[in-house]
């Protein structure tokens, strides 16, 4: 959503860029730019330096695949600064179930969230039938969902232990 870093991406045959928020809902949404472009959020995080405001434009995940004729995902990367949470809270339990997998960057570490809130999306995406695996021990920092419908309970269960 940031003008300055979408400036600077690259375009290609198979790389489309768009310039707006993925949020909880559609409409006019407040993005916080730090001098570190890596921490600019639509949230504010804690212990980091931010230099400015702007409105950009947001869009719902499921209204971004409807304005762009997207039928499908196969991988949903979600590293949002501390927007994750919106994001799934907004999504019907169908959209997601549609979803093959789902790599997450939760921000509870630094503020963006609460411990709850991210163990009760964890928790969702389990019972729609995701399998976890959580990659930081220490935190939610880093969580790869696969559904379960392209893995077994024994590749999963194999995967954990390390078989």
């Amino acid at each position: 959503a940031s003008p300055r870093v979408f400036a600077k991406m690259a375009t290609g045959d198979f790389v489309k860029k768009f310039n707006f928020a993925i949020c909880g809902r559609s409409g006019a949404a407040t993005l916080n730019i730090s001098s570190n472009h890596e921490v600019t959020s639509l949230k504010r995080l804690d212990n980091w330096d931010y230099i400015d405001t702007i409105k950009v434009e947001g869009l719902s995940l499921d209204e971004f695949l409807k304005t762009k004729s997207i039928p499908q995902i196969d991988l949903l990367k979600v590293d949002i600064e501390g927007a994750e949470i919106e994001v799934f809270n907004s999504c019907s339990d169908a959209f997601l179930r549609s979803i093959d997998q789902i790599t997450v960057e939760f921000h509870e570490w630094v503020g963006g969230s609460s411990k709850t809130e991210v163990k009760d999306v964890v928790s969702r995406l389990q019972a729609l039938g995701f399998f976890v695996f959580k990659i930081s021990r220490a935190n939610f920092s880093d969580v790869l969902f696969v559904h379960r419908r392209h893995m077994s309970f024994i590749d999963y269960a194999s995967t954990i232990v390390g078989i």
